[in-house]
């Protein structure tokens, strides 16, 4: 039962936290969206434009029917099963051969960024051979960053096939046909520039999260009614900023109702808590003797023999942790009676 109240406590905070952080949260995702913007659609940062071509070819067997009727029917499933397992397996090795590929470097002056002759095995990372299953097609696609190139090379490696078939005796009953000759296009990025964007607000989204939970977690103020809690002061009474008398009505009624006559209020700086002049003034109107004094001042220790009632008076993102920690460890140590009013910002 209190594991679930706890749970139930942290997850309140956990929430206070991001709604006063909210400003914090939306300056970083539209800060880190819109860079995410810049990045995608500033000519500045635009990638190099890519290509790609796509050619076809198919296989062919040159099929001669047998003398004997008997063997038409074997024949054919035999070559037809050879193509599929043998001939096309090996077609599409040959179209990404470094010695096929070569070759078309040097006819097509292939050239890297250091202006060197583009190496075989780079080029063989921008192409593809794919071939559907039971069929005899063959589709190759080149991808590079010069169209007219994108298309010489997906129509050079069907060419260089043919030659290639022509001279291996290996491939003398098969015939290559060239089906389509390719025609380069521009890769469409515009998901991509979508899917740039939608990160960036997701990394923006996370980023203000975590920057709002780490400057609560790090800062050296009080952040939230139960932090009080679990540095051990109980708390009376939980109020807004700003105080109006009908708040400062509230701290005295509490007085009265421990029936005290002598109230001490302990604040970190007095001047940081204007309220406390209105304070000292409603309660002499009340009859109750009231005193403000610093608590980390000496005076204040000395006083609490002299009252029946203490109040500490924290504020949020305004009073500083260490010094009500020390303070609560050190009326606990006196037993003094002693509670807290949290005024929230």
């Amino acid at each position: 039962m209190n594991q679930n109240y706890e749970e139930e406590i942290s997850l309140r905070d956990l929430i206070s936290v991001l709604y006063k952080k909210r400003k914090q949260i939306i300056v970083s995702f539209l800060i880190v969206t819109l860079l995410s913007g810049v990045y995608t659609f500033v000519p500045a940062f635009e990638k190099e434009k890519e290509y790609d071509a796509v050619s076809s070819i198919s296989i062919v067997y040159k099929y001669k029917t047998p003398d004997n009727p008997e063997e038409i029917g074997e024949g054919y499933v035999f070559y037809q099963d050879r193509m599929q397992n043998v001939m096309i397996p090996t077609i599409k090795g040959y179209a990404k051969s470094l010695t096929i590929l070569r070759d078309i470097i040097s006819e097509l002056d292939l050239r890297d960024d250091e202006d060197e002759l583009l190496r075989a095995r780079k080029l063989a990372e921008d192409i593809s051979i794919e071939n559907v299953n039971g069929s005899n097609l063959i589709s190759i696609t080149a991808k590079y960053d010069d169209e007219v190139l994108a298309a010489d090379i997906a129509n050079k490696i069907p060419e260089k096939l043919i030659q290639m078939a022509k001279a291996n005796p290996e491939l003398r009953d098969y015939q290559i046909n060239i089906i389509d000759y390719a025609v380069a296009s521009e890769l469409e990025e515009e998901g991509g520039k979508i899917l740039t964007i939608a990160i960036g607000m997701v990394l923006g989204l996370m980023l203000g999260i975590f920057l709002a939970f780490a400057t609560s977690y790090m800062s050296k103020k009080i952040q939230s009614a139960s932090q009080m809690s679990a540095i051990g002061l109980d708390l009376d009474l939980i109020i807004k900023e700003p105080v109006d008398q009908e708040k400062l009505n509230k701290i005295i009624a509490l007085a009265e109702l421990a029936d005290s006559k002598k109230v001490l209020v302990g604040v970190e700086v007095i001047d940081k808590f204007p309220i406390t002049k209105d304070l000292i003034s409603y309660a002499k109107k009340k009859n109750i003797e009231l005193e403000v004094l610093s608590y980390v001042s000496n005076d204040f220790i000395l006083k609490t023999k002299e009252m029946d009632k203490i109040f500490i008076i924290v504020q949020e993102n305004i009073t500083e942790t260490k010094p009500v920690k020390e303070l609560s460890k050190l009326l606990t140590k006196y037993n003094k009676d002693f509670s807290g009013i949290f005024i929230e910002n």
